[in-house]
C-alpha cells in the first residue's frame, strides 16, 4: 500500500482531496515603506511580482517618485560594488531608490558579497530600499540582520489543490469583485494547474465571459477554460476499467482528433497501463480487507468517475489476480510498441482496449468486439 501511496502522491487532483498542510498559515506580512532591505524568497513569480508591486505603491505613496534600478544577480559581471554604489548614491532628482537583485541566492553566493550585505543591513541607506528576489533561499546570518531593518516575504506556490482553491476564489472576490463558485474553482484548478499566474488569468476572462455581475460558475469554465491533458486522460481510464470498450475508442478517437500522434501515443499508453495499475493493485487491496475509501486513497482516484472506478475495481477484485497480472503485463506491452517506429501505436492501443474488454466485462464482449470490428473499419 505504501507503495501505491508513493506512487500516486504527486497527481494534481490527489491535491484537490487532500487536507490543506498550511490552512493554519498566518496572513500575509504587509509590505510598507519603512522596510530597507526586503528579500522576496520562492519560486511562485506570480505572488513576487505581486508583493514588489504592493512595495513599490507604498514607496511611491509616502516619497513620490520612485527610482527603479534592476540588477541581475545571475551575471557574473556583476559585483557587489555595483549594487551598494547604487544604494549609496543619489542624484539631484533622486527621492527614493528601489533597487532590485534578481537571482539573488546565486549573487550572494559568488566571493565576498554576502559577508558585504550583512555589513550594509547593519546600517542601510534610509533613501533607498534594497530587494532581493530568490526562487531559494539559504538560511544564516543574513537573515536575522534583513529582519531587523526589513523582512523575508515567501512567495511559495500552493502546495495542495485546496489551497489554490482558496486563493483562486479569493482572488476573483478582491481583485475583480467576483465570486467563483467553489465548484468552478476546483474545476479551474483541476485544468490548470496551481500556477497562480495562470489562474488568475483564466479569473480575468472567465469574469468577462460570465458577464457584469454575474457569478462565475461551472458551465464558465467548462465553456471557456480547455481541459488538461490530465483530464481528458482521466476520462479515458474511467471506461476502461469499467471494460466499455466503445466509450473508450470514442474517448481516444477524441483525444486523437485534437492532438498529434507524435504528442499523444507515448501519454496515452501510459494513461492505459496506470489505469490497469489501479485495477490490479486496487483489487489486492481489497481482497486484503481494505475499505474503498482507503483503496481510493491508495491508488489515486478522485472526483466525479471516483464511484465509477471503485466499482470497477470492486468486479476487478473477483477476477483470479493471475488473469489480472497478466492484463498488466499486456498493457505494458502495448505501451512499448508506441515507442517503436515499426507499428501503429494507435492500433495497438485499441486492440488492448477491446482485448481488456473482454477480461473486464465479458457479458459485454459482443457489443464490445463488434463496435471495435465497426470503429477499425471506418479508420
Amino acid at each position: 500500500m505504501d507503495a501505491l501511496r508513493s506512487a500516486t502522491a504527486h497527481s494534481l487532483p490527489s491535491l484537490l482531496m487532500a487536507r490543506t498542510a498550511r490552512a493554519g498559515s498566518p496572513p500575509p506580512t504587509t509590505l510598507d515603506a519603512s522596510l530597507r532591505v526586503v528579500v522576496l524568497a520562492g519560486p511562485e513569480p506570480f505572488l513576487a511580482t505581486e508583493r514588489l508591486a504592493e512595495l513599490v505603491a507604498a514607496l511611491r505613496e509616502r516619497h513620490g517618485d520612485v527610482s527603479r534600478f534592476a540588477y541581475e544577480g545571475e551575471s557574473s559581471s556583476l559585483s557587489a560594488a555595483d549594487v551598494l554604489d547604487e544604494l549609496r548614491s543619489f542624484g539631484l532628482m533622486d527621492a527614493h531608490k528601489l533597487v532590485v537583485v534578481s537571482e539573488a541566492d546565486r549573487f550572494l553566493a559568488r566571493d565576498s558579497n554576502r559577508a558585504l550585505f550583512e555589513s550594509y543591513c547593519q546600517n542601510p541607506m534610509e533613501e533607498a530600499t534594497l530587494v532581493l528576489r530568490a526562487a531559494k533561499w539559504n538560511r544564516g546570518r543574513l537573515d536575522g540582520l534583513i529582519e531587523r531593518v526589513g523582512r523575508i516575504v515567501r512567495c511559495d506556490p500552493p502546495e495542495r489543490g485546496e489551497e489554490a482553491v482558496a486563493w483562486a476564489t479569493q482572488r476573483a472576490r478582491d481583485a475583480l469583485g467576483r465570486r467563483l463558485s467553489k465548484a468552478a474553482a476546483e474545476l479551474l484548478v483541476i485544468r490548470c494547474g496551481l500556477e497562480l499566474g495562470r489562474l488568475d488569468m483564466e479569473i480575468q476572462k472567465l469574469a468577462t465571459f460570465a458577464g457584469e455581475g454575474r457569478e462565475i460558475d461551472v458551465e464558465h469554465v467548462e465553456a471557456l477554460t480547455a481541459p488538461t491533458r490530465e483530464e481528458v486522460f482521466w476520462k479515458v481510464q474511467a471506461p476502461l476499467m469499467a471494460g466499455d470498450a466503445v466509450a473508450t475508442l470514442t474517448a481516444i478517437d477524441e483525444l486523437y482528433d485534437r492532438t498529434p500522434p507524435s504528442r499523444l501515443d507515448v501519454p496515452l499508453a501510459f494513461s492505459i497501463v496506470d489505469a490497469v495499475r489501479k485495477l490490479q493493485g486496487g483489487a489486492a487491496l481489497l481482497r486484503d480487507g481494505a475499505q474503498l475509501r482507503e483503496v481510493a486513497a491508495a491508488v489515486g482516484i478522485w472526483g466525479s468517475e471516483q464511484r465509477a472506478m471503485l466499482a470497477a475495481i470492486e468486479r476487478a477484485s473477483t477476477l483470479p489476480p493471475e488473469r489480472l497480472a497478466g492484463l498488466l503485463d499486456d498493457a505494458v506491452a502495448a505501451e512499448l510498441r508506441t515507442r517503436g517506429a515499426a507499428f501503429d501505436a494507435r492500433m495497438a492501443l485499441e486492440a488492448f482496449v477491446v482485448k481488456a474488454a473482454r477480461i473486464l466485462a465479458p457479458e459485454r464482449r459482443r457489443p464490445a468486439s463488434s463496435a471495435a470490428l465497426a470503429h477499425a473499419s471506418v479508420r
